[in-house]
Order: C-alpha cells, then sequence, then structure tokens
C-alpha cells in the first residue's frame, strides 16, 4: 500500500532458473522490476490515481482500510489535482514464480505533499503482488504496506531469496487443488498457532528468509528477526481467509483475509484487527512455507458511551 493523504490506497527457485533470470533481461523477474519502476515512475508524472489505473489489474484490491477494487472505489470520487502530493518508491526485493506468471515485490516509499500547508513526509513500505494478464503485460492484483517514522537509508541493490534446490517439482498441476492446499496450510498455520503459540506457530510455518511486515515498525527479515520480535510479545492471533491463488508451477502462492490480535489473558481484550496478505512459497521438500506476512490494522474503534 503506498499510503495517501489521509489513506492509501520475496525467491526459492532452482539454481538455472535463478541464473536465468539474472542474466536476461526479459526474464520474469527483471520484467517484473522493470514495471515496477515503471509504475513508480508513472506515479512521479502524472499522479497516483493515473498510475494505479494504469497498473492495477482490473480487479487489483487495495485497503482503504476494508479491501475494495481500486477501479471501484476511485470511479466516483472526485478528480484532485494529481500534483497535490508526490507518491515515489522503489523495489529493493522481489520474487517470481518458475513459471513466471506470479510474483511480489517490496520496498520504500515516500509521499510528499506539495500543498501550501506543507504537511510532513510519510514513509513507509509498500507490498504488491503480481499477476501476468492474458495480454503479457504484468498488473497488481493486491497492494498494501505500512507506514514507519523515518526514511530508508539501506542499500539499493534489488535482492531476492537464497537458491534452494527443490527435489521434487510437481507436473500436470490442478489449480483448484493448488488452491486447495493453499489454504489448507493456511488452516494448519492457524491450528498450529492456536496449538502451540504464536511464537512458535510462525517458527514452524515460515522460511528463514520471512520478513514480516507491521505497522509502524521497521521490515522484520529472517527468522531470528521474527523470532525477536514475537518472543517479547504476548497476545493470541487467529485469521479468516478470504482469497488464495496460486502460480501455475504450484510453487508460490497467496492469500489474504481477516484477522484479530487479543491480550493472552482471561480477559481477551481486543487488541486489534484488521486484514492481513501473505506470501507461500514452497520449499526444498515441496511444502508450503510462509514468505512473507504483512498487516494493515483498523483504526481503533471508539469507546462506547454509556446509555
Amino acid at each position: 500500500m503506498r499510503i495517501l493523504f489521509p489513506i492509501v490506497p520475496l525467491a526459492i527457485i532452482t539454481a538455472f532458473e535463478v541464473a536465468a533470470q539474472e542474466s536476461k533481461r526479459d526474464s520474469p523477474l527483471a520484467s517484473l522490476v522493470a514495471t515496477e519502476r515503471t509504475f513508480a515512475r508513472t506515479s512521479v508524472e502524472k499522479g497516483v490515481r493515473e498510475a494505479f489505473l494504469e497498473f492495477l489489474a482490473d480487479d487489483g484490491m487495495v485497503f482503504r482500510p476494508h479491501p475494495v477494487v481500486y477501479r471501484e472505489a476511485v470511479k466516483n470520487a472526485p478528480l484532485q489535482n494529481p500534483k497535490a502530493a508526490t507518491l515515489d518508491w522503489e523495489p529493493i526485493y522481489a520474487d517470481v514464480s518458475a513459471a513466471g506468471d506470479l510474483g511480489y515485490t517490496t520496498g520504500p516509499f515516500t509521499l510528499v505533499d506539495n500543498n501550501p500547508e506543507k504537511r510532513p513526509d510519510q514513509y513507509g513500505y509498500f507490498f504488491s503482488i503480481w499477476k501476468k494478464q492474458a495480454d503479457g503485460r504484468w498488473k497488481v492484483v493486491l497492494d498494501l504496506g505500512i507506514r514507519v517514522s523515518e526514511p530508508y537509508r539501506g542499500p539499493r541493490t534489488l535482492e531476492s531469496a537464497p537458491v534452494l534446490q527443490r527435489k521434487t517439482t510437481k507436473a500436470n498441476v490442478s489449480m483448484d487443488e493448488e488452491k486447495k492446499t493453499l489454504m489448507s496450510a493456511e488452516r494448519e498455520f492457524l491450528q498450529s498457532v492456536r496449538k502451540n503459540g504464536v511464537l512458535r506457530g510462525f517458527l514452524e510455518h515460515s522460511n528463514d528468509h520471512a520478513r514480516l511486515y507491521r505497522q509502524s515498525v521497521q521490515p522484520i527479515v529472517g527468522a531470528d528477526s521474527v523470532r525477536a520480535y514475537l518472543v517479547k510479545r504476548a497476545f493470541t492471533l487467529t485469521w479468516e481467509p478470504m482469497k488464495s491463488d496460486a502460480a501455475q508451477s504450484a510453487d508460490l502462492g497467496y492469500a489474504y483475509g481477516s484477522y484479530e490480535m487479543r491480550e493472552k489473558n482471561s480477559e481477551a481484550a481486543l487488541l486489534e484487527k484488521g486484514y492481513y496478505a501473505r506470501v507461500w512459497k514452497r520449499d526444498a521438500k515441496s511444502q508450503w512455507k510462509v514468505a512473507f506476512d504483512v498487516t494493515s490494522p483498523l483504526p481503533p474503534e471508539p469507546p462506547k458511551t454509556k446509555q
């Protein structure tokens, strides 16, 4: 999510596939990253709305704060000055399926207010899931992200996950079956969290390079960082998937849905609720593992008045 005023709307593949991606400019990974960069440039030059209308799929989802198809969200909205704010970003991490039909990108964004009142710059990290369309073009099917207090000052070199050689590959893939296995992975993950707690559940069901994005927190990258972040937090977590999809190669997929976080005590007071998106990646044993998990919390509900 590239965050606006006031609201707004990565690889484990075989060694020879990675070598090919890095050596060919027209590889799926390279074309995905190039498209992301063009998306950002269009945002700066033409404005956010025009850029999103051009690069989001017809059913591309954003969170405002509830999930909504972007085109539906803006079709009746009044036109605003496209130069009132400048939203710019760049990908620093990306992944793409072996079939080259599904991928995701992430990186820092900056939002600058160009109005006379000049509100403070906003910073954060976007997360976009891309899908190859029938015409061969990449389009965003889901877009969200997090805000942080400081601009990104890290390396600008694009990265992808370390290479693992999977022992087996799948042939004659049924997309309906793959979506079912993905939803089964979601349910098994939830059962593990309920039974063993959030920390153990995440560590058992995510890969060593998983990324967590949480509002107002710098990106949490890798199993050690995930452990350090979650071990300090005592809460219960539940979620309800709303949709899933997978690549034709059955090695990459995603799901999104709603979640609730509650205190870990007898009161079980609600701490936070909102929506999540999760990227799943098959590991060396062809087991689904979480590679990316981002949450988009809803604004706190106002306290109930006494009657």
